[in-house]
Parts: C-alpha cells; structure tokens; sequence
C-alpha cells in the first residue's frame, strides 16, 4: 500500500506520522511525507539575493528530516519525500493522483 502523508511542522503532523508508521510494514508499505514550505519573505537590501529561498530550503529540510525520525527505521530507509510549491490541499491532491 502507498500511503501520503501530509506534514506541517506541527507536533500533530509528527504524531500522524507516528501512528502511520506503527500501522505499517517495511517492505510491503511505501510511505511518502508531503511538506509545502509556506513563502520566505526577506526585507529587499543588498545582499540578501538568495536569503529567503535558502531559508525556505532549510526549513523544508528540518521538518522533513523531523517528520523522518517519527517512523520506524526500516520504514524511515524507504521514505519518500515530496515537497510542493502551491496550495497543499491542490498539490497534494494532484501528486496522489499521478
């Protein structure tokens, strides 16, 4: 079974993750964690080209890399990622249907 799970950062995205994980099998069940990183907006100065993707990027990693360590490790190995750039319920609808 395929399962999508959405993740926020929140302590209740974590434990859904968690309760997912103990209703899973590694090697039967693939597991994908879903994050849509809300926009970055960075005051315009000078040398801040590149400041709010780069802290989009890092804050899209630790909730994942957070959301990972809620799963058991065999099924924490074959986790997917997928990270969206729109509206999360329209993103992670279009992405379960492919």
């Amino acid at each position: 079974m395929r399962v999508l799970i959405g993740v926020d950062g929140s302590l209740g995205s974590f434990a859904a993750v968690q309760f997912a994980g103990r209703l899973l099998a590694a090697g039967k069940d693939e597991v994908f964690l879903y994050y849509s990183p809300p926009p970055v907006y960075v005051r315009a100065t000078h040398d801040a080209s590149g400041t709010a993707g780069a802290l989009q990027s890092y804050l899209t990693t630790a909730v994942l890399d957070k959301a990972q360590q809620h799963l058991p490790e065999e099924l924490r190995k074959q986790a997917h990622t997928i990270v969206g750039s729109r509206d999360p319920p329209q993103s992670t609808w279009e992405r379960a249907s492919a």
